[in-house]
């Protein structure tokens, strides 16, 4: 097993999975499971789950869920009690308890009073993991009582690995006998099942359990798919079983070979598509759309809305209607959808738009095609279907739209006339407000079917429109229909009302409203909800939990009805007498049949905006959901409650004011609770039922149950699922990990803390809120501390000015949540302007409480010491921002970047941070282009402040257009986006003066134009001294870097000290601003091409040489040892095409690798289908997650996560070498992908639709030193959408190599081959893991020098000839061999061996060390229990820093049926460089290990 982590006695480091408790009777660990009929195991899917009682399960009807997680002494030891005593020899102290109770629960349908009582109990101590199920009460399913029916339906109890093998199922599953397990048990505890279930083989008190391992009939192969209703499982077909292409002269090309495909769902539609490009639609911008079944693209929510509906729908949802009505994909049909940038799509979207828009300048850059393909209506019995497609097209600015209607066949009327075939539809534009429409003729006639032989462009079935602005137009200009329209009235819509039907609102723009009594709102500001009656909001998740009757709550809904509530959403429409006691509090503002579809709209927004905050702070029916905690407004079910609106609480005419955070509710005056103000109130259930009473639950405030079967549990102690139909839990992240089937599940809790500063210019206040402080703690038995020690406080940087909070340094620290000086449980409060803090009280500096103090400056300068400002920087020295991601793409220097890095010594950045610190001359052509405002050694820790924002804000957007309009007189610009970054005051390194700049990047851009403003306000240093004698600060660089050897500029005085005259000086009369265009490779000024190549800009005399930094002697990002500087294209007869001018770079990141790459189409590998990857440094392309081991493991790698090792060893690409990536449906590149598959593959019938290609470009080996052996090879990927061929390209494969006197290798070992992620689908080329494997470049298996071929669709991977997966032992003998002077990989035997190696880089003190244990597996034929190698890897890390450590824990079955012989290893010469001593030690040790079984 692989771990991203270190080995402990503990537990393993767990993979990032979560659990989730299903309604349906189902625990689940990696995914929610809303499946309601339940199947018989295994189901081999890779979501292992526990089945209680999987069944139909409705606590809508009756029953409640609750599950909880817990530390509690007394749980734990009823657990441990309870395991000990089943399992007699087991070792088993619990640590941490998951309960999850179905409590009265009702089945789905039920008409009668049988409900069921279950239990889940999860127990762990970090190693081992114990189940118990208990049956409390399990009532269905039963025979009726006359015994002709069955009550309820069958259930299935059991355990499920998610693989074919690990699973167990209880006796009476899926029968009416799975009501007997309240009477049975495997433990003689009536009602009691109990298993362990940490290992991938469940096990019984007896021993193992598995069903797989007991049947004699298990092949070990997946199962193959059911077909039954369909679920989360189900798999479908589509109409057109072979991927194709479809197009015509009317049609763009679409089809399941190029495009995605909606689901088959009567009203749904696809996901959220997030666009890779800003659209401007209707006078705004998008970023993502949905494609709705039913014939529309809507820009803000999906739409299911069947029944089309008279434009306008003024509830701020604009969509685009193709052909609105109710389609049925699922009887007939898909819809397909793509975006693309491809050059073809985007030169015939072009062509189009020019044609029919004669005076437009456009230029296609982003095209989304959408298709209804053969669709036809819901409740079709004829075989009437429709084709029709929706293109939309925008530059960045401007934005078309192509409606085409290929084959409209409905509706129609029937041959005699009689009756009509298919729903009416309606066609047209909605911009989500009253104006901004436009609806085609003949919709919501008959005659719309008459779209397919009509145009407004003259091509049959075509429909032009320019949608970007708020009005639409076609070809002849403005078509809006409320513009054109005289005798537009806003009366009501004469149609059949809907839920979007609106009639009387006045605001037709977006607006703001307020006044003394009202808060701000309006469309301008908040979210409205969808028209639809007794409906409302989604699940709003609000930024912070709201302490509410005596519970936090992490989401409500804002329901239609009038009513906030906080468990689930409200739809009923009458409402009822307080209290309603069914566990959902909700807030009553006014609960009524309010109908939003008639006239007006429901506003809802958080908001931390100041002013609200401060008004809220100044102003600082209700229902907690049990039968006490609730209050009536007066009035309330009698006409009288239409004097809410001039009565009041609080003297405010119209408001009532309540404090809501305790489960009685209290006015100003104190405690209001009917239920404690009434003499009568005995807190017993209701008597009147109502819409919310259930059946089954008779308590209803919060309670505890428990019994000597069921562990206690309740709504006092416990979350309560919401009542949702086949729902389920939100993800549930557990405090401890949960080693479950041989994988170890969890998301480990951390602390929550928050620090809020707030400040008026003059004072400035500190708040620490402790929200939840879980560690450090103590382990139940007390043994030792979970979690380190801690300190909270406040430091001045001098020896004056501090005070540490109570607790520090101790566990007690973990008290500061439930602790507070301000009376506030977990706040703590300071005025920290003034070098001495104060509380509320006054002074509390510790150091004034002592006598000893001398308020005097410390004389030990430590790394944090400041003295020139208040204001906290991050305290990183050469270091800046993370990763920000652009709102829009930015056109730069000839291509397109989606992010950047604002660093702080004064650059801003495209492809990684530069932290840097001496400014190099120009050009640095290292691929990373960048802007140097002032390229120097800042260090915003001493003084200065680093801001920066990216702003959509119209004053800001005005200013930046009318600045490059004034500067660059002849261009077209309007800014669509500025990213403006300030460096502040800043000082340098080791100042000791008091010496600051303030300078500025202002980047803008329309999403064609790039424009670039310098501005230096205050440019202090580098300066000279008074009298010459020597330089205050160092030198500095201002310029422009394309990231290659050709477009860059350099400003006068860069690296010397007339840097400083910046400030003074300008390309554009404004003294200080410097001003240019950028988008394109070569940089201009307003004058043109200012590219020092081609100007008289005097050469730099500063000689370029190594890139020297202070803490590290590894050569630079910057070093440039690539040997194409420019956008360049590489290919050969054995290398597909790659390279900086096509393809995307990995960043140089040790053991780093790409961010998740989505695949524009699924990927079939290894029996599974994924739809994104990870390219890997260290030379694996995986599809689970990525991978940052850098030592190879012998295959197979059975931990779940596919993955393709072209050439797995420690590359580091930050030495040499790059890494590149693409995806491409070029048609060149997949005519040669075919090919070449075809070749090889003689009978296969394939053709590709899909490439992707990575490739490592001359990259070199961890500890290298100066690098001179590289390696080169490359992957490709390509697919049909059914097959998948895998191409493994080695060009170049200089490392590992045998030194010249044979003394030892150069180069760290490697492994090739395919790794399915089980125990089962895998391969292993030949010379993995020796020196042999750099013969890779000279061999093949298809007679072709260096290159391997496989298909790799299936779970078992094959070659030309078929099969070879090793796990079925029928791997194919290859032609070539292994030359005899090297060492084969090893076949026999693994041992353990302990290493320690340091790279031979330059010296440098405090080695950075990693560890790993891993494990290799040999090819014998018998299985035997894993052995484990221990790795410690060390590199140099700068000075002044201490050992990092990264630790690692793998691994997998080794085979062997023979003894094993002694193995010699070699520990090479360590080079230890000792900074205090100023000497090196030489250090060779040999020893002998022997094979250890674990």
């Amino acid at each position: 097993m692989i771990y991203d982590g270190s080995y402990s006695s503990a537990a393993l480091k767990p993979r990032t999975h979560d659990r989730i408790v299903n309604n349906n009777g189902l625990l689940s660990f990696d995914s929610p499971i809303s499946q309601f009929t339940p199947h018989a195991l295994p189901l081999a899917f890779g979501n292992p789950f526990l089945a209680i009682f999987w069944a139909d399960v409705d606590n809508r009807l009756a029953g409640d869920i609750y599950y909880r997680e817990s530390t509690d002494p007394s749980l734990l030891y009823r657990a441990t009690s309870d395991i000990r005593t089943y399992f007699h020899s087991v070792n088993f102290t619990a640590q941490w308890v998951f309960v999850a109770t179905w409590h009265q629960v009702a089945y789905y349908g039920s008409s009668t009073y049988k409900v069921n009582t279950f239990q889940a109990v999860l127990s762990t101590d970090g190693i081992q993991t114990f189940l118990l199920y208990n049956y409390d009460d399990i009532q269905w399913p039963s025979m009726s009582w006359n015994g002709y029916a069955q009550d309820g339906p069958l259930a299935l109890a059991g355990l499920n690995s998610g693989y074919d093998i690990g699973y167990y199922t209880l006796p009476g599953s899926l029968t009416l006998s799975v009501a007997n397990l309240t009477s049975t048990s495997n433990v003689n505890v009536t009602g009691r099942w109990a298993f362990k279930v940490d290992t991938l083989h469940p096990e019984e008190v007896n021993g193992p359990i598995d069903d797989s391992t007991d049947n004699e009939n298990s092949t070990d192969i997946p199962p193959v798919l059911w077909t039954t209703t369909p679920g989360p499982f189900t798999t479908h077909t589509t109409t057109n079983t072979t991927p194709f292409i479809l197009s015509s002269d009317l049609l763009y090309p679409y089809g399941s070979a190029i495009d995605i495909i909606n689901p088959r769902a009567l009203d749904g539609g696809s996901p959220m598509i997030f666009s890779s490009r800003q659209i401007p639609l209707f006078g705004r911008y998008y970023s993502y759309l949905y494609v709705n079944n039913n014939g529309l693209i809507s820009f803000s929510s999906p739409i299911s809305q069947y029944i089309p509906q008279a434009l306008p729908v003024a509830y701020g949802n604009p969509f685009l209607a193709i052909f609105w009505t109710d389609v049925d994909n699922r009887v007939t049909g898909d819809i397909y959808y793509r975006e693309s940038t491809d050059p073809a799509l985007l030169s015939r979207a072009t062509s189009d738009i020019r044609t029919y828009f004669h005076a437009v300048n456009f230029t296609a850059q982003w095209v989304f095609v959408a298709t209804w393909h053969r669709v036809t209506y819901y409740g079709s019995s004829t075989n009437r279907v429709n084709t029709f497609q929706a293109v939309l097209t925008t530059d960045g600015n401007q934005t078309f739209l192509l409606y085409n209607y290929d084959d409209i066949q409905w509706p129609s009327i029937y041959a005699y006339g009689s009756y009509q075939h298919g729903p009416l539809a309606l066609a047209g534009l909605n911009s989500g407000y009253d104006t901004g429409y436009y609806t085609l003729p003949g919709s919501l006639t008959l005659s719309v079917a008459n779209l397919s032989s009509t145009s407004n462009v003259n091509v049959t079935g075509r429909w032009a429109f320019k949608v970007d602005r708020p009005h639409p137009e076609d070809v002849n200009g403005n078509i809006d229909e409320s513009s054109e329209n005289e005798n537009s009235t806003d009366t009501p819509l004469t149609t059949t009302p809907g839920p979007f039907t609106t009639y009387t609102t006045t605001n037709t723009t977006p607006f703001i409203l307020s006044s003394d009594l009202l808060y701000p709102y309006g469309s301008a500001i908040d979210i409205i909800n969808p028209k639809i009656d007794d409906g409302g909001s989604p699940k709003v998740f609000p930024s912070r939990d709201i302490p509410l009757f005596g519970r936090n709550y992490s989401y409500l809904y804002v329901n239609n009805n009038g009513l906030l509530s906080f468990g689930s959403p409200i739809s009923q429409f009458t409402p009822q007498a307080f209290p309603v006691a069914f566990g959902n509090p909700f807030l009553a503002i006014f609960w009524a049949d309010v109908d939003n579809r008639l006239a007006g709209d429901i506003y809802y927004r958080e908001s931390t905006d100041p002013s609200l905050l401060s008004r809220a702070t100044s102003d600082a029916g209700l229902n907690s959901g049990y039968a006490t905690g609730y209050y009536t407004l007066p009035g309330s079910l009698t006409l009288s409650v239409a004097n809410l609106s001039s009565t009041s609480n609080v003297n405010v005419t119209g408001r009532w004011a309540f404090k809501v955070n305790k489960l009685h509710p209290e006015d100003v005056n104190g405690n209001i609770d009917n239920s404690t103000e009434n003499e009568n109130s005995t807190d017993t259930p209701l008597t009147t039922p109502g819409p919310f009473t259930t059946r089954s639950t008779t308590i209803t405030s919060p309670f505890i149950l428990s019994s000597d079967l069921l562990y206690p549990y309740g709504s006092a102690i416990d979350t309560v699922n919401p009542k949702t139909d086949d729902g389920g839990s939100p993800m549930i992240y557990c405090s401890r990990v949960i080693p479950l089937f041989g994988s170890v599940f969890a998301h480990l809790y951390v602390n929550t803390f928050q620090a809020v500063l707030s400040t008026d210019g003059n004072q400035t206040f500190l708040l620490y809120n402790y929200a939840d402080i879980q560690w450090p703690s103590i382990q139940a038995n007390g043994s030792y501390p979970d979690g380190p020690l801690a300190l909270a406080g406040l430091n001045s940087g001098y020896d004056t000015g501090y005070y540490t909070l109570p607790g520090s340094l101790t566990l007690s620290i973990a008290n500061l949540s439930s602790t507070s000086n301000v009376n506030v449980t977990g706040r703590w409060a300071f005025k920290v302007d003034k070098l001495h803090p104060e509380d509320i009280n006054g002074n509390i500096d510790n150091s004034t409480e002592n006598e000893n103090s001398t308020d005097t400056p410390l004389t030990t300068p430590g790394p944090f010491t400041t003295r020139s400002t208040t204001i906290t920087s991050p305290f990183i020295l050469s270091s800046g921002s993370s990763m920000i991601y652009s709102y829009r793409e930015i056109p730069l220097f000839g291509r397109n970047y989606s992010y950047f890095y604002v660093n702080n010594n004064g650059l801003l950045s495209f492809r990684t941070s530069v932290n840097q610190y001496v400014p190099q001359p120009l050009p640095v052509a290292l691929g990373n282009p960048f802007l140097a405002i002032f390229w120097s050694d800042v260090d915003n820790r001493l003084a200065g402040d680093i801001y920066y924002r990216q702003d959509i804000d119209p004053a800001l957007l005005s200013r930046a257009t009318s600045d490059v309009r004034t500067y660059f007189h002849g261009v077209d610009f309007t800014a669509r986006w500025v990213l403006v970054a300030t460096w502040h005051r800043v000082a340098y390194y080791g100042s000791s003066t008091n010496k600051v700049n303030t300078f500025q990047a202002v980047l803008t851009t329309d999403g064609n134009q790039t424009f670039l403003l310098y501005n230096y306000a205050d440019i202090q240093w580098p300066s000279t001294q008074g009298n010459g004698s020597y330089q205050v600060g160092p030198l500095a660089l201002a310029g422009l870097n394309s990231g290659y050897n050709t477009g860059y500029y350099t400003f006068p005085g860069s690296l010397t000290p007339f840097i400083a005259s910046l400030s003074s000086t300008s390309n554009v009369n404004v003294t200080g601003r410097w001003a240019f265009k950028v988008d394109q490779l070569h940089p201009e000024d307003v004058n043109g091409s200012i590219e020092n190549e081609n100007s008289m800009d005097t050469p730099l005399t500063t000689t370029p040489g190594p890139i020297t930094t202070r803490s590290t002697t590894i050569n630079s990002p910057f070093t440039d040892n690539t040997t194409n500087t420019s956008p360049f294209i590489l290919s050969s007869d054995l290398l597909y095409p790659y390279g900086s001018a096509i393809d995307t770079v990995n960043p140089k990141i040790d053991d780093g690798g790409s961010p998740i790459i989505y695949s524009s189409r699924e990927i079939p590998l290894f029996g599974s289908v994924f739809a994104h990857l990870y390219v890997n440094n260290n030379g694996l392309l995986s599809f689970n997650s990525p991978i940052s081991q850098y030592i190879p493991q012998a295959l197979p790698a059975a931990f779940g996560n596919s993955f393709l090792a072209i050439f797995w060893a420690d590359v580091d690409n930050r030495l040499a070498g790059d890494i590149y990536y693409r995806q491409s449906t070029d048609p060149s590149l997949l005519s040669r992908a075919t090919s070449d598959i075809r070749t090889y593959f003689h009978a296969v019938n394939f053709t590709a639709q899909w490439v992707f290609v990575a490739t490592w470009h001359q990259v070199a080996y961890y500890g290298e030193g100066i690098p001179n052996k590289v390696n080169t090879f490359q992957a490709v990927l390509s697919t049909d959408g059914y097959q998948t061929f895998l191409l493994y390209n080695y060009d170049d494969i200089q490392w590992p190599s045998i030194q010249a006197n044979g003394s030892y290798h150069e180069g760290p070992l490697a492994l090739a081959g395919l790794n399915s992620g089980y125990d089962t689908g895998y391969y292993t080329l030949p010379g993995s893991l020796s020196v042999a494997i750099s013969n890779l470049a000279n061999t093949s298996n298809v007679n072709f020098t260096g290159r391997w071929a496989f298909r790799v669709d299936q779970l078992h991977p094959e070659d030309a000839n078929g099969n070879i997966d090793e796990a079925n032992q029928t791997a194919t003998n290859w032609t070539t061999a292994t030359p005899d002077n090297t060492a084969g990989p090893p076949t026999t035997s693994s041992v353990q061996r302990s290493t320690t190696r340091v790279s031979t880089s330059p010296p440098n003190p405090s080695p950075q060390t990693r560890s790993s244990t891993f494990a290799v597996t040999s090819a014998t034929s018998q299985p035997s229990p894993p052995v484990q190698y221990s790795t410690t890897k060390v590199r140099t890390s700068p000075p002044n820093t201490s050992p990092q450590r990264r630790s690692s824990t793998f691994v997998v079955p080794i085979a062997t049926s023979q003894p094993t012989p002694p193995v010699l290893v070699y520990c090479f010469c360590l080079h230890l460089w000792n900074r205090q001593q100023n000497k090196s030690t030489i250090v060779q040790r040999m020893q002998n290990f022997y094979l250890v079984r674990v």
